[in-house]
């Protein structure tokens, strides 16, 4: 009998060392930890334990001096999001630079949606978290200081002397054109090479913080916008097929997500 008690009690602990083992989930330990790395600082912050925003940016002022405005904090734990946004923008511009018509073999969308595909993929893109990176801020708002865990790339850099400009303009790259003190869209619009397929109707801004204004001109209405240090333009494609309608949008949004 004590022969068979102890087979059963080493049976019943390796049966609950296996159930152990079995659902032990090695992310677990990532996600009970914050590492933030600031790639051009070259340096990690380390935490042993979830840390919310506002510390983050309390020990990121310790290390160096930027622009408020435009810090990016991307979850390098979402990144796959990222790509994964980027590479269906890139699949609708391979698309649409295909895409013919009933009365028509050519194809006015084909140069700037191959030039716009090349912008991209030569820009970097994070899964951004949108919120302020001011700590007094932060504290007093606890919706806008996420608790973090995991992994983060936090973007620091100075004051940009510039803006950057992306779309329906001919060129196989991002432009930066000087930034012109309290100046607005038409400003900048007259030194563009923009394609014969732009929409200047309407014109995206993409502010450093990630906020979306747009302008409207026509007859009965003029709305400018102001650019900011860092901020991004997007020149719109105009008339674009129905199955592409949503593609400007898609674009815009995949922006905010650059990693400056």
């Amino acid at each position: 009998m004590r022969f068979l008690s102890s087979l059963f009690i080493i049976l019943a602990l390796s049966v609950s060392a296996y159930g152990v083992a079995a659902t032990y989930d090695p992310t677990s330990e990532v996600k009970n930890t914050l590492t933030v790395t600031l790639p051009k600082q070259d340096l990690e912050l380390n935490y042993s334990q979830p840390i919310r925003l506002s510390q983050v940016a309390v020990d990121a002022n310790t290390h160096a001096d930027f622009y408020n405005l435009g810090v990016v904090l991307g979850d390098k734990n979402k990144q796959k999001n990222s790509e994964d946004r980027r590479n269906e923008v890139i699949n609708s511009l391979s698309s649409l630079s295909r895409e013919t018509s009933l009365f028509s073999s050519k194809n006015k969308y084909a140069k700037s949606a191959t030039q716009l595909s090349l912008q991209l993929e030569k820009t970097s893109f994070v899964t951004r978290v949108f919120a302020p990176f001011d700590a007094d801020l932060l504290r007093i708002n606890d919706k806008a200081n996420p608790l973090l865990s995991g992994n983060y790339q936090l973007f620091l850099g100075a004051r940009p002397i510039g803006v950057s400009f992306f779309g329906a303009i001919n060129s196989e790259k991002s432009l930066e054109l000087p930034l012109i003190e309290h100046a607005i869209i038409d400003d900048y619009l007259e030194n563009l090479p923009l394609s014969s397929v732009a929409d200047t109707s309407i014109i995206y801004v993409i502010q450093p913080n990630g906020e979306v204004q747009h302008t409207e001109f026509s007859v009965w209405q003029n709305k400018p916008v102001y650019l900011a240090p860092g901020a991004i333009v997007f020149v719109p494609f105009a008339d674009l097929p129905a199955d592409y309608s949503s593609l400007n949008d898609s674009i815009v949004q995949l922006l905010r997500n650059k990693a400056f």
